[in-house]
């Protein structure tokens, strides 16, 4: 029983720690990019659609993953170059995911009928997909990099003190543009982990304010790859606890059993949220 919770509770993890991790990139560097759950939904769709298409599962990571990028293409556009505020930018490509999503869902449904895909296999030894060990590997490697290498210096300087990384002659838009894109990839990955790791098919709103829960999840592990991956693994838990809660518990009504980790969640952040120290040019145009 305690060995499929923590199973159950790594997967349930999985989605939202790549986006979690996209975000914390870009916030690193200074950008707040609020559009998380609209990137996630895009690379969730792209993905579904990519592996019905083909059979191939792999395609559809990599569908999911140039989704993602994509939507962080037009970001860079919007609030790098464009110098675009970053927060309604961020709720425009939420409402243009939920949108567009939607719409081709709609067609391809009474095209198809039941828009389902094969999922990810478990590979041993915990039982994960390898979209899950990919995570995990990729939370120490990014927390390495960040806090060891001089490029990952430069990343968070970006997000601290943009003009002196200037001065020292470093293209601060270009990098500024080029990390919203990777952090974006991160995010559509996570969508594809969302659809071939956990629920086997694709519908409206699939992610569930999944993309929110992982910007909560960068200010509770404040800014760092590794802290993050730990509140990303406790709301996984959750779920998964909240899920065995709903089979106990008969009598309780669900909805109350499954808003049991987001409310957890955000009672955690009011209580924490003002002691957290954001990266100084967060969500300030350059």
């Amino acid at each position: 029983m305690a060995g499929n919770f923590w199973q159950s509770g790594l997967g349930l993890a999985t989605p939202l720690l790549w986006v979690a991790l996209g975000e914390t990139l870009m916030e690193r560097a200074g950008l707040l990019n609020i559009g998380t759950e609209g990137t996630m939904l895009v690379g969730a769709f792209a993905a579904a659609w990519a592996t019905w298409a083909t059979g191939n599962l792999f395609v559809g990571i990599v569908a999911g993953a140039l989704a993602g990028a994509l939507f962080g293409t037009l970001y860079a556009l919007l609030c790098v170059r464009g110098r675009g505020d970053q927060v309604i930018v961020g709720a425009g490509l939420n409402l243009l995911a939920l949108g567009i999503t939607g719409a081709l869902f709609r067609i391809l449904q009474k095209q198809t009928g039941a828009f389902t895909v094969p999922l990810l296999s478990p590979l041993p030894p915990f039982g994960q997909h390898a979209l899950t060990y990919g995570a995990w590997l990729l939370t120490l490697l990014m927390a390495w990099w960040l806090w060891r290498t001089q490029s990952g210096l430069v990343a968070r300087a970006l997000g601290e003190d943009p003009m002196t990384v200037q001065e020292l002659g470093y293209p601060v838009r270009w990098l500024r543009s080029l990390v919203a894109l990777v952090g974006s990839l991160l995010m559509g990955v996570g969508g594809a982990a969302l659809t071939l790791g956990e629920t086997g098919s694709f519908n409206e709103g699939v992610t569930a304010g999944q993309g929110f829960i992982a910007l909560c999840m960068v200010i509770l592990g404040r800014w760092h790859p590794f802290w993050v991956g730990v509140g990303c693994l406790a709301f996984g838990l959750l779920r998964a606890f909240a899920l065995q809660l709903q089979v106990l518990w008969v009598g309780v009504p669900y909805q109350i059993v499954l808003a049991l980790p987001y409310a957890v969640t955000l009672l955690l952040l009011a209580m924490t949220g003002r002691r957290t120290r954001s990266p100084s040019a967060l969500a300030q145009p350059f």
